[in-house]
């Protein structure tokens, strides 16, 4: 894609987005059965397939980001609402893809704070049967606003050798 978008190349960016995003929303709903079915493979699968989708959705966004440094628009949601609006038709065809990705990514965000959120306490449960196994101190550790877990000295991992 040129380093100056014209409708035609911010069409075929919205265009390649937004499958990526169909793609990112139905991983994240094979997660939430992965995860509420308790299927450790599945899960695992899931935060593959995850990441490569989140991956490919980087690579247009730094496209985007490219587009937007040459410009004086802000390298931000705005700047490129902005230079959807100097290069849309008539029909405002560019602004109606962009408002609807924007709402698809939204209950993509949703359905991955869901599922962050099942998955935090059983992670939380075993690193403490890790802990105890391992013969760790769990008296020294505190948790963050988030639920996450922090110990002392430790940046709240836990590692051990095998």
């Amino acid at each position: 894609m040129s380093a100056q978008p014209d409708f035609a190349a911010l069409s075929a960016l919205l265009e390649a987005e937004e499958p990526l995003v169909s793609r990112l929303e139905s991983v994240l709903e094979a997660e939430y059965a992965a995860i509420t079915g308790r299927e450790a493979a599945a899960i695992e699968q899931a935060a593959r397939d995850k990441q490569e989708v989140v991956g490919e959705l980087d690579r247009l966004d730094q496209t985007r980001r490219r587009w937007l440094s040459a410009t004086e628009l802000g390298v931000d949601r705005n700047g490129f609402e902005a230079l959807v609006a100097c290069h849309d038709n008539e029909a405002g065809e560019l602004a109606a893809r962009w408002q609807a990705l924007r709402e698809h990514l939204e209950r993509c965000r949703h359905a991955n704070t869901r599922n962050g959120r099942l998955i935090e306490p059983a992670r939380r449960v075993t690193e403490q049967a890790i802990a105890i196994l391992l013969g760790n101190d769990l008296s020294t550790q505190t948790y963050d606003q988030h639920g996450a877990r922090r110990g002392q000295g430790s940046g709240g991992h836990t590692s051990f050798k095998v």
